[in-house]
């Protein structure tokens, strides 16, 4: 189970799903987004075929040689053969950018009374790869290729028992940027997400939060073992001169964990996604005014930390004391 839902979470780049009612327009048909069995998030405002066809050639450039309102027309004869037939259609569609025109292909089925639209990026020789700005970046972060902020909510709020949450930012991040410049801080986060990518296994996701906060799921209940990902994390950070980046003389880096249990004993209870998330910014928080490299808030401390009404303002004070 771990290993079939680490494989569906890391492949959320190579499709995207959607769906439209059949009626007598399909192509003015509201589309429901889904990201493998995710529902799909923070994608631009495309609410029907039409205009995710408009969006992908805002000036009309086509690259199969022929007149931009012919390949609208061909699509709109394709979507009703569907319909009609429940013959597959598919067409490789141009993605047009500032600086390139990329193709990415549309497959249309009929499933029931509904048309199923799969869209997925290829290259020259018709091979799956990431999706360009239109999608990838909705749920990339776009600096270090991990998950960003808005997945990772997604995928906490599907997976909240018998697993753990981390949040770990690094220890004087700013002192980084003031004595190096910012360049020197892409530099450190890059590195950084790099190695989370290399040394990830099907137990766990990462993601970027923002700035220099990362995030983890554990997707088993192992405490032995996230605390030794860690441990090894920590150690890169700690050598990150030595093994990564080596023309910042005198960079040092370190970070501190904040781990939060979920394991709910009622499995129909649980805390929101919000709070969850704000507990382990208590024990991330709780970690670096403690000058350790770890704090774990456990399931039963953290029912009582929301029961007791005061995490906002634990969070405030705590922030508010602690010298970045």
């Amino acid at each position: 189970m771990e290993n079939e839902l680490k494989r569906k979470l890391e492949a959320l780049n190579l499709l995207v799903f959607c769906t439209a009612k059949i009626g007598r327009d399909v192509l003015s048909a509201p589309l429901h987004y889904e990201l493998g069995s995710f529902a799909f998030v923070n994608l631009p405002d495309y609410p029907t075929l039409s205009d995710v066809i408009d969006a992908i050639n805002p000036h009309g450039e086509v690259s199969i040689g022929i007149g931009f309102e012919t390949y609208c027309k061909l699509i709109r004869e394709g979507v009703t053969a569907c319909c009609v037939k429940g013959t597959r259609q598919t067409y490789l569609l141009p993605l047009w950018d500032e600086k390139d025109t990329h193709e990415f292909a549309l497959t249309i089925t009929k499933q029931g009374d509904s048309l199923s639209l799969l869209f997925f990026s290829v290259d020259d020789n018709g091979l799956f790869t990431q999706f360009d700005n239109l999608i990838a970046n909705s749920f990339k972060d776009q600096l270090t290729g991990l998950f960003n902020r808005t997945t990772m909510f997604v995928h906490v709020q599907g997976n909240r028992s018998d697993s753990y949450l981390c949040l770990f930012d690094l220890n004087k991040f700013k002192l980084i940027n003031d004595t190096f410049g910012h360049g020197a801080g892409d530099d450190v986060l890059c590195a950084i997400a790099e190695f989370l990518i290399a040394i990830s296994t099907d137990n766990e996701v990462f993601y970027r939060r923002s700035g220099d906060e990362f995030m983890i799921l554990f997707l088993k209940h192992d405490l032995a073992y996230v605390k030794s990902i860690i441990q090894t994390i920590e150690n890169f950070l700690e050598s990150i001169h030595e093994k990564k980046i080596t023309k910042y003389q005198g960079l040092r880096c370190s970070a501190s964990f904040g781990l939060l249990e979920l394991c709910y004993p009622d499995k129909e209870k649980h805390l929101s996604v919000e709070e969850e998330l704000k507990l382990t910014d208590l024990a991330m928080y709780q970690a670096k005014k403690a000058g350790v490299m770890l704090h774990l808030i456990t399931y039963q401390d953290a029912l009582r930390i929301v029961h007791d009404g005061n995490l906002d303002e634990r969070l405030r004070d705590l922030g508010a004391s602690i010298k970045r």
